[in-house]
């Protein structure tokens, strides 16, 4: 924490500095960029995309800018607003970035591996199965052809198509895939690298669809505990393993342990993503344990904002709508059917 302190200290006096002497707007841009870097790391997103919007308007002022240095500008913006789940946003800016890449690099460079996998990912996010699973496909195809067989890169795109395949029901290939990934990584990256963390968190969601619940819970706890290790303790990347674990404790019937983590998990998105923040997942399984306890009014209110936060994001009728939905109508059920039996118990 201190270090990153130490730089958000540092590049806002070179900004302000800037500011003050007449910088030029190129500068001044790359100055926002560093800032909205060490924000991203920090795992304060809401900052983060602040920075990034501030030095894309800087170069978008300017008349000679260079496109490929906006296009990255742009695609660090667009990773931001998908992880806070502005995904509309992100998928101009990645449409964007996919469209000055392409006319200004060959189509076998990295760079245009590395967009369509971005844009996939947005895909994704979005339910759009086919077109997220068509771009990784695309990506991991361009990118193994550019890098050398077994280079750490490969691992992002092999688990950017398992990510595909998991969420569209076919978990064998998925796991294989996930596998693959974490060779790679495990063969190039530190044992307690963020990758093989998030590699860790989705094969245990893998596992957890499979009904291999206890690898699924060892692979989230192991995820856990490499990101509490490298990241700050409030961390959006944290908050997501911690959210897969309640889910998977909840669905194991382990409901005190399961809404421990799935509040502090929550907490953590809450604090570091802006009001369109991803945290339905997190709702939806409290919703799940107030229901079980009989807490219905809590109940209603966590499925209530779920069901709201999953219909602005997913097309109508997609899965995580309907699951949404069918548990709200049996909150809304066991609600009724209570205020029957008061009814009734009063005209005795």
């Amino acid at each position: 924490l201190k270090q990153f302190e130490e730089a958000e200290t540092m590049y806002l006096e070179e900004l302000h500095f800037m500011e003050q002497h007449g910088f030029s707007q190129q500068q001044i841009s790359i100055a926002f960029s560093n800032l909205a870097l060490t924000y991203r790391q920090w795992g304060n997103i809401t900052f983060a995309i602040d920075k990034y919007e501030k030095s894309v308007s800087l170069k978008r002022r300017q008349s000679n800018v260079d496109q490929l240095s906006l296009s990255t500008t742009l695609f660090n913006q667009a990773f931001c607003y998908v992880e806070s789940g502005q995904l509309d946003q992100a998928l101009c800016l990645y449409e964007e970035v996919l469209t000055i890449r392409k006319r200004a690099l060959p189509p076998s460079h990295l760079l245009l591996a590395n967009t369509m996998r971005g844009l996939s990912v947005c895909y994704l996010a979005q339910g759009r199965l086919e077109d997220a699973r068509r771009l990784a496909n695309d990506a991991l195809r361009v990118a193994s052809a550019a890098l050398p067989d077994g280079h750490s890169k490969l691992g992002w795109y092999l688990y950017s198509v398992a990510e595909c395949h998991r969420q569209s029901g076919a978990i064998d290939e998925s796991i294989e895939l996930y596998e693959r990934a974490m060779d790679i990584f495990s063969h190039h990256l530190p044992r307690h690298s963020t990758a093989l963390a998030t590699v860790k968190r989705d094969l245990a969601m893998a596992y957890d669809g499979k009904g291999r619940t206890d690898k699924a819970v060892e692979l989230m706890k192991e995820s856990i505990a490499i990101n509490k290790q490298q990241l700050l303790e409030i961390h959006p990347t944290t908050a997501k393993s911690l959210v897969g674990l309640g889910a998977i404790l909840c669905k194991k019937g382990d409901l005190n342990e399961a809404g421990v983590h799935l509040d502090s998990g929550l907490s953590i998105l809450l604090t570091t993503l802006p009001a369109s923040r991803p945290t339905s997942d997190a709702l939806y399984w409290l919703g799940f344990i107030s229901l079980h306890r009989v807490q219905l009014a809590d109940a209603q209110q966590h499925l209530t904002e779920c069901l709201r936060l999953r219909q602005a994001i997913y097309p109508r009728g997609h899965s995580k709508i309907v699951s949404a939905e069918t548990l709200l109508d049996q909150v809304v059920e066991e609600l009724q059917s209570r205020e029957c039996s008061m009814i009734d118990d009063n005209c005795m």
